[in-house]
């Protein structure tokens, strides 16, 4: 294993004797491929999680698998086609970028990069190109002519691009995965759960504790007995078994459990605390879900750094330390996450309940709710609905006091609020500049 990431010492409160150590693996850049950072209006900084960028080459690169099988910093670039059905000349299309630094030519039947160019000037638009892949020239394909064309610069010599590996740290259960380059590059990519071998992600439990969840794991919601006592998973034919399952339980939290052997297709479903039997489809098999398996309990503390709203969040499993991908907001008190807005990125409120839109007697004015599970794990104190120019926040206020009405195929009627379900007010949107703004650069 390569064990060369960097160690930064930080501050933080309430970090307890049992904190093993203050130095936590965090994001470093190499000599050629440097990271690209968020930086908040307050001072905080992220590392980006996708993009490079290549100083060598000027632009923007991208971690992709080579036709001939290396991951390689790839420019970020639009298509380079071929033109004459011999397959021996080649034009850039700007299909998505203005102003093109380099363009991308890919293995027609692998649909993997196989040449790189610089980008030359515009040129006159084509009508039609070709595509190779192997010793193949496919096409002709039609191209719109507004499309902007430009002539190629010279050739990057594939072996030139920065290889990237990925590799671990960590010696407990949980490990830290680390994208990294021979130059120096180290990027923290996420967790992963050694003991189930999957990748998982911190989550905040009922009791205030974290504990890193799977990320590949299947919901359950059928049951093989009538008293819905015990989960089953459905499986289409011809499809290996998930290894993992989640069960709502009556707290509201998830628990996971491994799946099991497959069984009779005997099912049932639950539903408003009602159990009845299930129709099965012939193009489906049935496996059975065992007991719940403990999931990795993690350590959280945040730093403290003065004159900053957003403060970093540092987690722990014994002696390895990392940095959590979410910030804690001390104006909300709550954690968030980088979202893109039309004018910039900004930290909003990662827990978002959805927002929901009901209506007055007579459905004639909207009233924006959310609709919230009586028992949940982690209740959200901010719902969100997407919009054109980003995301739609409100605060959640108190249960809704009076009836509400929907409307559907020119009826309106009154809503039914679903048991164990509480419907709740909200507040007006709030003006997205009251969550701190990010600026994207990268070193150059």
């Amino acid at each position: 294993m390569n064990a060369r990431w960097l160690l930064v010492v930080v501050g933080c409160v309430a970090c307890g004797d049992n904190v093993p150590h203050d130095q936590v693996i965090t994001a470093l850049s190499g000599s050629r491929i440097a990271l690209q950072i968020y930086r908040y209006d307050d001072g905080t900084e992220q590392p980006g999680s996708g993009e490079l960028y290549d100083k060598e080459q000027h632009g923007v690169c991208t971690a992709q698998a080579f036709v001939d099988g290396i991951v390689r910093c790839v420019p970020v670039g639009d298509e380079a086609v071929y033109v004459d059905a011999a397959c021996s000349r080649l034009v850039g299309r700007a299909l998505t970028i203005g102003s093109p630094t380099h363009f991308i030519a890919h293995d027609a039947v692998s649909l993997l990069p196989a040449r790189v160019f610089q980008a030359g000037g515009q040129t006159t638009p084509i009508t039609q190109y070709y595509e190779k892949g192997g010793d193949r020239c496919f096409g002709p394909f039609g191209s719109p002519s507004d499309v902007p064309n430009f002539r190629l610069g010279a050739e990057v010599d594939a072996a030139s691009l920065v290889a990237l590996h990925d590799d671990e740290v960590g010696a407990g259960r949980i490990a830290v995965m680390l994208r990294e380059t021979d130059d120096g590059l180290r990027l923290p990519l996420g967790l992963r759960d050694r003991d189930l071998d999957v990748g998982c992600t911190p989550a905040l439990q009922i009791d205030g504790g974290i504990r890193c969840e799977p990320t590949e794991a299947t919901a359950v919601s059928s049951y093989h007995d009538p008293g819905c006592h015990e989960p089953v998973v459905l499986v289409p034919n011809g499809v290996p078994p998930p290894k993992l399952a989640t069960v709502l339980d009556s707290s509201g939290c998830t628990s996971y459990h491994t799946v099991g052997v497959e069984v009779t297709p005997q099912l049932y479903r639950l539903d408003n605390d009602t159990c009845s039997p299930l129709g099965l489809n012939p193009g489906l098999r049935v496996f059975s879900v065992e007991s719940a398996i403990e999931t990795p309990v993690l350590g959280r503390t945040v730093e403290a750094i003065a004159g900053r709203r957003l403060q970093r969040i540092v987690l722990y499993e014994g002696d390895l330390r990392f940095m959590d991908q979410h910030l804690f907001d001390t104006a909300t008190r709550a954690d968030c996450e980088r979202f893109t807005f039309s004018d910039m990125a900004r930290c909003v409120p990662a827990n978002l309940a959805a927002t929901n839109t009901l209506f007055t007697m007579g459905c004639s004015m909207q009233v924006a709710v959310a609709q919230l599970p009586q028992r949940v794990c982690n209740r959200p104190v901010f719902a969100g609905n997407p919009t054109a120019d980003g995301i739609e926040i409100r605060a959640i206020g108190d249960r809704v006091s009076g009836p509400l009405f929907q409307f559907d195929v020119g009826t309106c009627f009154q809503f039914v609020i679903p048991p164990d379900t509480d419907l709740r007010t909200l507040g007006p949107p709030i003006d997205p500049k009251a969550f701190v703004g990010a600026v994207y650069f990268g070193e150059r």
